[in-house]
């Protein structure tokens, strides 16, 4: 058998490449930087941790599962028991978000109005399950603006650093989509599980039964640990620095054409898994029967977003810095979209008696960011600690990466391509989509992706 070709190496292409091998098919990853590992990226320096893109990753069965199959339990970590709250900006200050219904009707996070609002819900009659609507539309409905504009705008900021205007409810948020639909109420409940504080291990001592309890977590050095060992794994199987320029259908299964280091070659393969982002995809030539084109992957936006990390000394802010961030509203006045305190969150991410703040500046609110300098970002970024924080002074480590494509989203209209991919694997056996753009942009909703196509793949090449 030829190997199974996985185009990109990334969190996805990885996993799947990982399952593949343990049923026993040969791999080749095509990856055309010279790491692996996508968006993941964790860096120690001067004894403050960064990381690129998610600091932690959600406990789903398929994600235990894995942590299990690579041994990396003894590295994982649960977050601290002093990150338990979570904040939203309003009025200038961070106010500690509700974690449970009480919480809800309790807090000062809203109006008395608006907590009414949330009492009439229930009766609120379902919308037309022909209809699309956006997030904002749904949230509006059924909780009224002040929700929308203090409780879900500033999430789907951080969550994927979108717009709630312009996703879709049904592609984003399928979950609040079905729950509707089957008549259930969002009183309370869904949406306080929004801000729920998963921070605890799981009860369950069976690894592969974690899935009920959702659990958050991390490793000892980022959440890099866990490409790192699938790679690692992997071994010669991962081609680094190929560039794959064309794909085309064979008498005996899939031509790969790759560049690397100036040459050109074609090789092989049963099957072809494509797990690149899909900006990266839409220019890939597909050469079959029937001209599959990927041109309209295109389409798929993807905003900026700057990371910023500040580390500053404890004695620099006037209270103990607790919980877990916050997440700023974008009726707000500040530069940031959220702040994670990670020296709060986990060990191991700031030297002792030093705090370290991780902030995401851009993402569909502010597209424009990337056009400021690092001095620009980072001064924007203090300001905006000086007044929610009250930090005093100059960071003693500053750090900053733009990321020029971050999270697609999931725009309305987007179960086109959704359904184009499944519609193109139905007509081209031997092609395979999985990725956050595809089942979700979580790590644990492309690990999901990654274990699903292993799966067709090999159920299409083993009959």
């Amino acid at each position: 058998m030829n190997p199974v070709a996985v185009v990109g190496g990334g969190i996805t292409g990885l996993t799947a490449a990982f399952y593949l091998t343990r049923s026993g098919m040969p791999v080749t990853v095509y990856e055309k930087s010279g790491r692996t590992g996508g968006s993941i990226r964790s860096v120690l320096d001067q004894g403050f941790l960064t990381e690129d893109g998610p600091s932690q990753i959600t406990e789903t069965a398929e994600v235990a599962a894995l942590i299990e199959d690579l041994q990396l339990e003894a590295r994982r970590l649960y977050p601290n028991s002093d990150a338990e709250a979570r904040f939203i900006v309003r009025g200038g200050r961070p106010l500690e978000a509700p974690a449970s219904p009480f919480g809800l009707i309790s807090t000062k996070l809203f109006s008395a109005a608006a907590k009414w609002r949330i009492l009439a819900e229930p009766f609120i009659g379902r919308s037309d399950a022909a209809r699309e609507e956006s997030v904002a539309e749904f949230v509006r409905r059924r909780l009224g603006a002040e929700m929308l504009d203090y409780a879900v705008d500033p999430l789907v900021s951080g969550i994927f650093a979108g717009d709630p205007n312009r996703l879709s409810l049904r592609c984003a948020f399928p979950k609040l989509h079905e729950l509707e639909q089957m008549g259930g109420s969002l009183t309370a409940g869904a949406l306080a599980s929004m801000f729920k504080r998963k921070n605890g291990a799981p009860r369950a001592h069976t690894t592969r039964k974690r899935g009920r309890e959702r659990a958050l977590f991390s490793f000892d050095t980022g959440c890099q640990v866990l490409p790192d060992t699938l790679a690692a794994r992997l071994g010669a199987a991962i081609r680094l620095s190929a560039r794959v320029s064309g794909i085309a259908k064979s008498a005996h299964g899939w031509e790969i054409t790759s560049t690397s280091g100036g040459r050109e070659e074609s090789n092989a393969h049963s099957a072809v898994l494509l797990t690149a982002p899909a900006y990266e995809l839409a220019g890939l030539a597909v050469r079959t029967q029937d001209s599959l084109s990927l041109s309209a992957l295109k389409e798929i936006v993807y905003p900026p977003i700057v990371r910023v990390t500040l580390g500053f000394r404890k004695d620099q802010f006037p209270k103990p810095i607790r919980g877990f961030g916050f997440l700023v509203p974008g009726k707000e006045p500040f530069h940031v979209l959220g702040t994670i305190f990670a020296s709060c969150a986990y060990p191991g991410r700031a030297p002792l008696g030093h705090v370290n703040l991780s902030s995401y500046l851009g993402g569909m609110r502010n597209p424009a960011i990337t056009a400021l300098s690092e001095g620009d970002i980072i001064a924007a970024t203090l300001a905006d600690y000086r007044t929610l924080l009250g930090v005093k002074g100059d960071p003693v480590f500053h750090s900053h990466r733009f990321i020029a494509r971050a999270i697609p989203q999931y725009t309305i209209g987007y179960g086109r391509y959704t359904q184009w991919m499944w519609e193109s694997e139905q007509s081209m056996p031997g092609l395979f989509f999985a990725g956050n753009y595809r089942d979700g942009i979580s790590v644990a909703n492309s690990i999901g992706s990654a274990v699903r196509a292993a799966e067709r793949i090999a159920k299409s090449l083993n009959g």
